[in-house]
């Protein structure tokens, strides 16, 4: 590691510093008292005052400043002769227009983390071995030829399917190629599927992405309706392993089937969970586990109560500093008036599921664990370096044109909304005149580009939806491509009081005249309470759009948009806006 150094300040609190084998740091406070901690959580210098160094043998080490500030070096002693310009060069040529190649981190549970096979179902389902097809039977499905699935059988793995297009639809059977020669039929009743790219659902895995600015990249979301802790464990080998071969993290979660479906005796749920661990860190993996939230109506009896108790004080002893990390989601659910209950809104209304409020409240707490573990570094803004243009950069991998603003007018303002629209955007109000709304363009209050902003004054609203949007860019991609929606999002007013606000984030394609979305940030489609109603100021990032290939693309466009009830002014901001192309 090249020689580095920086300077801590007790507002700071603490930071990472990554190391490598035969380095010596250096500590420096400026009327200060810091505490090293290395290996992390073992405390190599203790409240120091005084000028330390300390040698290392690579791995993370934590610097905590308590008062003033202190100053720290690190001196490698491994460098060798410094790269040539034209080494450099060489090296750049291999990191992608997205910057540096993300952590990879997959999902597995139940339910709660299955927004990757979701809660569709199929009322039959048969498989042929000679040809590898599975047939399943649903009404008003509402898929077209060639849309991509996933799909999973709770407790027979064998007939999980992720990424898959189907090869025939008609209007109640669609048809998905399967591996020839697979043992017996998969039972109907257990299928679960959903279209990839597609829910409007973005449960926590959404969340993560924009929490971590980037930093980790989904490859994979194994949740599954109605597993037990046993179920989970076993699909580890084949739904886990192969994608993550390399390293990275796996986010498991479980234990509430165990409570309810049995129920399991609580010392096989625990060790079901210890050894879905032990499986996961024999795979070189870091692991992070998030404990069960409060059963509500209609699941809380005693003994469901108690077995959930016992499974989170047991997780609670698998914590392994830097490698297995647990999450507290009973305490983000927690209601403080109540033992046994979550707040309200923190849970659907099936008293079970998280709501988009809880999602996000354990997306936090996950992305607090992944920033600690990997160094909090700002990811390279497309649109910064490679925005479309096509007269200039036709093969950019950002399509989003006038993804900075750059082109501060001719943009469309609608609903007498007073103000001015970059071009390629447009803003609106849904419901009422939007005489009480402004929208600008000016210099993006993050530092990079212009924003396009759309600005309310104090009324009072009944679910109105303020909104800024694109036109379609659908031009700049064509069928069988897969894209990803990121951008730069601020916005001010929505918390606070009584108020029911929040922020929803969209992204629509138009295929064959079949509208397919993704869910990029909350739910427009739930009781307002159960939505985060924080503001926002960062990175917002979507999962991955994929577009069927052989369809007829349309359309395909972006919208953020703030619902809005109550007394409120605020604001929504957007910039740095890229249409990712994925390969």
């Amino acid at each position: 590691m090249a020689n580095q150094s920086g300077t801590l300040t007790s507002s700071q609190g603490s930071a990472i510093i990554g190391t490598s084998p035969n380095d010596t740091i250096t500590f420096t406070p400026s009327a200060g008292t810091y505490t090293v901690e290395y290996p992390l959580g073992t405390t190599a210098i203790s409240a120091s005052t005084g000028v330390q160094s300390l040698a290392v043998s690579g791995g993370q080490l934590r610097l905590t400043c308590a008062t003033g500030s202190v100053a720290w070096s690190v001196a490698d002693g491994n460098d060798g002769t410094p790269l040539s310009q034209t080494e450099l060069s060489s090296v750049r040529s291999l990191v992608s227009g997205a910057g540096i190649s993300p952590s990879r981190i997959a999902y597995i549970g139940d339910s709660q983390s299955g927004a990757g096979a979701g809660a569709n179902t199929v009322t039959a389902a048969t498989y042929d071995p000679s040809t590898g097809v599975l047939t399943c039977t649903k009404a008003a499905h509402g898929l077209i030829n060639a849309t991509v699935l996933k799909l999973t059988c709770r407790a027979a793995p064998q007939w999980n399917i992720y990424d898959a297009a189907c090869t025939f639809v008609s209007s109640s059977v669609f048809t998905l190629q399967l591996p020839i020669g697979l043992s017996g039929q998969p039972t109907a009743s257990d299928i679960r599927w959903t279209k990839s790219g597609t829910s409007n659902k973005p449960s926590y895995q959404g969340d993560i992405r924009s929490l971590t600015g980037g930093r980790v990249r989904s490859v994979r979301n194994a949740g599954v309706t109605g597993e037990t802790w046993g179920q989970i464990r076993a699909r580890i080998a084949t739904e886990i392993a192969p994608v993550m071969v390399g390293g990275g993290v796996v986010v498991i979660q479980g234990g509430h089937n165990d409570c309810l479906t049995g129920p399991v005796p609580v010392a096989t749920s625990i060790a079901d969970m210890q050894g879905a661990v032990s499986d996961l860190r024999a795979l070189g993996l870091r692991v992070i586990l998030v404990n069960c939230t409060p059963l509500g109506g209609g699941y809380a009896t005693t003994a469901a109560r108690v077995h959930l108790l016992e499974q989170n004080r047991a997780m609670a002893a698998l914590a392994q500093p830097g490698v297995v990390a647990v999450i507290d989601a009973a305490g983000a659910a927690q209601d403080p008036t109540s033992l046994f209950n979550s707040a309200v809104g923190y849970v659907s209304a099936d008293n079970l599921h998280w709501s988009g409020k809880l999602s996000r409240a354990i997306a936090v707490l996950i992305a607090n664990v992944l920033n600690s573990w990997f160094p909090v570094t700002q990811r390279l803004p497309v649109s910064h370096l490679d925005c479309y243009d096509a007269s200039n950069n036709p093969n950019s991998s950002n399509r989003m044109q006038n993804g900075l603003c750059l082109t501060t007018t001719g943009g469309v303002v609608n609903n007498s909304i007073t103000g001015t629209a970059a071009a390629q955007f447009q803003v609106a109000t849904d419901q009422g005149s939007g005489a009480s709304f402004t929208a600008s363009v000016q210099a993006a209050s993050w530092g990079v580009g212009n924003s396009q902003k759309l600005a309310w004054s104090s009324l009072t609203f009944a679910n109105n939806l303020a909104r800024i949007y694109c036109n379609s860019q659908h031009a700049r991609f064509a069928p069988g491509q897969k894209v990803r929606l990121a951008m730069r999002v601020k916005t001010t007013g929505l918390g606070g009081g009584s108020l029911i606000n929040y922020i929803a984030a969209h992204f629509y394609c138009t295929v064959d005249g079949v509208q397919l979305t993704v869910a990029a940030f909350n739910e427009s489609n739930l009781v307002p309470a159960y939505n985060d109603q924080q503001d926002w100021d960062g990175l917002m990032e979507s999962d991955i759009l994929y577009i069927p290939a052989g369809t007829a693309l349309t359309s395909l466009y972006w919208q953020v948009g703030a619902y809005l009830n109550g007394v409120c002014a605020g604001s929504i901001e957007i910039g740095q806006v890229d249409l990712i192309r994925v390969a």
